[in-house]
């Protein structure tokens, strides 16, 4: 990106001759992001390169975008919705003169937004707002979305990725690693054990974490952002990528694994205000698949941290050689953790979907 090319994006997004300013925003590991002040119209916007190595098809992101905020539009969602900008010609994506793409949304105000969370409020509400985003999508039919990234949640899948990364890494690299693929592999019969129960398919925001929430200053959720990856799945991806990034004090990639574990306000502060969102919407199969699924996407990220580092660091940012190998164990040690406690977390689950259906 230069300054050239943002340039042909703001006028292509906003016109010629407005009086603009613009800031880097975000750490930049999917999109490269800005934004954008526009005097003229006297509102601000995101706007974004987008990543096209991780979405091949950005036609079909903003595809899904489209229908997801378009039906939320029409129905009691309580939040802002990120309602793409569109071009002259109708069409949500510009591309520059050197072939890269880029899409404007809304700038929303907000308070914070942050990628940890502090406390079990904070906890209920964020949980409360991917729940209400949830069961706000019930109805929309999975028929109409595109499957952006084929096999996201698939732990199968994830699973043959890593035993290919495996035979094909360098030796020293595997050698560092191999502590916790021993560690990790007794958890491999999860994806049977959940791939064995039949559950209904829900649209899912399939990256339900603290820093696509913005807050206003009244500790109330006023936006969810980034829905690229809307596509249908079970309801156990949202709840899991919340425990995973809601339950534990430090943020994933904490090297002392000691500091690593389940906060038990966080996660029952979370189960509640789950379940006060979703009321008796879902079904007692998916309550009883809950806590495996968030075991399940735990794994699931441990697998992914750990075939990248055999990979020599080709998707995730890093800041030092062993990042992504530092990144595995917490998620592997809190994955340990959770497992511990899973008759504690079960008990949880199921007293607060009872009292929700009283």
């Amino acid at each position: 990106m230069n300054e050239r090319t943002l340039h042909e994006a703001v006028q292509a997004f906003f016109g010629d001759e407005l009086v603009w300013s613009s800031r880097r925003i975000g750490e930049g590991h999917i999109h490269q992001t800005w934004r954008v002040e526009v005097s003229t119209l006297h509102r601000a916007f995101v706007l974004q390169q987008v990543n096209q190595s991780v979405f091949p098809h950005p036609e079909a992101v903003m595809g899904n975008i489209l229908e997801v905020v378009t039906w939320l539009a029409v129905r009691d969602y309580p939040m802002r919705l990120p309602v793409p900008r569109t071009l002259p010609d109708g069409h949500t994506l510009f591309r520059d003169s050197e072939g890269h793409l880029w899409r404007a949304f809304p700038w929303f105000e907000h308070d914070s937004s942050a990628a940890m969370l502090t406390g079990p409020e904070e906890a209920f509400e964020g949980a409360h707002a991917y729940g209400t985003l949830a069961r706000t999508l019930d109805g929309l039919p999975s028929t109409r979305l595109h499957e952006v990234i084929p096999h996201f949640h698939d732990l199968s899948h994830r699973i043959a990725q890593l035993a290919r990364a495996i035979t094909e890494a360098d030796e020293r690299r595997l050698e560092l690693a191999r502590p916790w693929l021993d560690r990790i592999r007794p958890w491999f019969d999860l994806a049977e054990r959940l791939a064995r129960t039949t559950l209904p398919t829900r649209i899912c925001h399939n990256d339900a974490k603290p820093s696509n929430l913005l807050w206003d200053a009244g500790g109330r959720v006023v936006a969810i952002i980034d829905f690229d990856t809307i596509m249908p799945n079970p309801i156990w991806c949202d709840f899991g990528d919340m425990v995973r990034s809601f339950v534990s004090p430090v943020p994933e990639d904490e090297p002392d694994l000691q500091l690593v574990g389940v906060e038990m306000e966080m996660y029952r502060a979370l189960v509640e205000g789950f379940f006060e969102a979703v009321g008796g919407w879902i079904t007692l199969p998916e309550i009883q698949s809950l806590t495996d699924g968030a075991l399940a996407i735990v794994l699931e990220q441990a697998i992914r941290f750990l075939t990248d580092y055999l990979e020599a660091d080709v998707y995730y940012a890093i800041e030092y050689e062993t990042h992504n190998l530092v990144r595995a164990s917490n998620q592997i040690t809190l994955l340990e953790d959770l497992a511990a406690r899973r008759d504690d977390l079960l008990r949880i689950v199921r007293r607060t979907a009872a009292q929700t259906l009283l």
